[in-house]
């Protein structure tokens, strides 16, 4: 009875994946992050290690504020006397700001040594003891649960995934469980502490049950790829597909066809489902071509930059803007302009921190994403759409906010500048009106579709 089974997720570093970690943390984790303690050290390196244990302590409070977090600092054997150089500037960096850190017995992280193995087995218990701790250690469930859990997790030494509707309801049935609502609110609980992943956004997100997360990463991992990653283009040449496949890695534009052969054909339906419900992909131009944000490689300098039409900022450095958030917010727009345009191709340029889109007849609008100010800019073609464009993207943003990120985004509004008095008096003969928060894509869209 006193025993743990624990599964240990390791979260890829690569900036491309960032957009998916929403996918795989959960409230209920336990989280390690893991740093070179040279790097701290280091002073040309200490800013970039600063800013390394910030993103990912700001990413893990965004979607997991309450559960526990170690901080793991590695190569102790070569920092031993400089450990506590490396605890004052922890304690500088981020001790205040995230009362979830566990400290260890002698500072606020854990230096330990992989070669000597020093260090480890104190965080071994730490990880154990705050398991055991935890609230959701404590959540009672029925017995035939865990027989169900057991039932399921063996099928993954054979396959990666099960149907909902005849793979699990026969394993349901097997220990008892025979109403298609207690199925699905065993597969919710399992999903929540990260024994599976059950998306339900759609029928054939719902229908596939992924019980070895690998899989999913593996398939996803075949069209988000990090840019380190060489892509050989002649392997594409012998099957016609090297113009698709540039395009795709080059422009962040792909298509069904390319899809279909990526995936080998298998569950691409449930891969695009499952794309763009988590807002990485979106329907472009025409019928079976993709935009996927997360793709685009080249930036725009915004040095002396001047830009047509009345400018709105949303800024989130009183916090922290997640990767992710601009490629979702073009990804939006694209699927709204899509359905605006059907077959027609719009006016579009796509930058990986800039966007121009026509939306609607006489509907343009510019996307600037700051990283460094960490904050977004949306340009408005006239005065006369401003209210309107203001309530769409404010919509798109509470969307992303509650689906991805966990409703632990905050920011701030405001126009820029000279145009906030011209703003001022157009607002009082138009409301700004906010489309509801639909969890359903197409739904969602054609709501923002009402406010145009």
């Amino acid at each position: 009875a006193d025993s743990l089974t624990l599964s240990l997720w390791d979260f890829g570093g690569q900036d491309v994946f960032y957009s998916m970690h929403h996918i795989f943390l959960t409230k209920t984790g336990i989280y390690l992050i893991v740093f070179d303690m040279r790097e701290v050290l280091r002073r040309r390196r200490r800013k970039a290690a600063r800013k390394y244990l910030l993103f990912w302590l700001r990413s893990k409070r965004l979607h997991a504020p309450d559960a526990p977090v170690l901080l793991i600092g590695t190569f102790r054997a070569e920092c031993e006397s400089q450990i506590p150089q490396v605890n004052k500037f922890l304690l500088d960096t981020c001790t205040n700001d995230f009362p979830s850190i566990v400290p260890s017995e002698s500072y606020t992280f854990f230096p330990i040594d992989n070669k000597t193995q020093k260090g480890i087995e104190e965080v071994r218990k730490v990880v154990e003891s705050s398991v055991r701790q935890s609230i959701a250690m404590k959540q009672e469930i029925p017995i035939r649960w865990m027989a169900f859990l057991d039932e399921i997790l063996a099928e993954s030494e054979q396959r990666p995934f099960l149907k909902l509707h005849s793979d699990i309801r026969d394993l349901g049935r097997n220990v008892g469980i025979r109403r298609e609502e207690e199925t699905k609110a065993a597969l919710a609980f399992f999903h929540e502490r990260g024994f599976l992943i059950h998306l339900t956004g759609t029928q054939a997100l719902e229908s596939i049950i992924v019980i070895k997360p690998q899989w999913l990463i593996d398939a996803l991992s075949k069209i988000i790829r990090d840019k380190s990653v060489h892509v050989e283009f002649k392997d594409f040449e012998q099957i016609g597909l090297v113009q698709d496949a540039r395009e795709t890695f080059h422009s962040g534009i792909t298509n069904r066809d390319f899809l279909e052969h990526l995936w080998n054909g298998i569950h691409v339906d449930f891969f695009i489902d499952l794309m763009k419900q988590t807002m990485l992909m979106s329907e472009f131009g025409k019928k079976g071509t993709f935009l996927v944000p997360s793709l685009l490689r080249k930036k725009v300098s915004f040095e002396n930059i001047i830009l047509p039409g009345y400018p709105f900022v949303y800024d989130f450095s009183s916090t922290f803007l997640p990767k992710g958030v601009f490629q979702r917010l073009v990804c939006l727009l694209t699927e709204y302009s899509f359905k605006k345009y059907g077959e027609i191709a719009p006016s579009f340029e796509l930058r990986k921190n800039y966007a121009f889109l026509e939306i609607g007849p006489g509907l343009t609008v510019h996307l600037l994403e700051f990283e460094t100010k960490q904050s977004i800019k949306v340009h408005v073609g006239s005065p006369e759409t401003f209210t309107k464009m203001k309530g769409i993207v404010r919509s798109i943003f509470q969307k992303i906010n509650f689906e991805v990120m966990g409703g632990g985004l905050k920011w701030e509004e405001y126009i820029e500048g000279e145009h906030a008095i011209e703003y001022e008096k157009i607002d009082k003969s138009k409301r700004e009106i906010q489309a509801p928060i639909d969890h359903d894509l197409d739904s969602f869209i054609d709501r923002l579709q009402a406010l145009s």
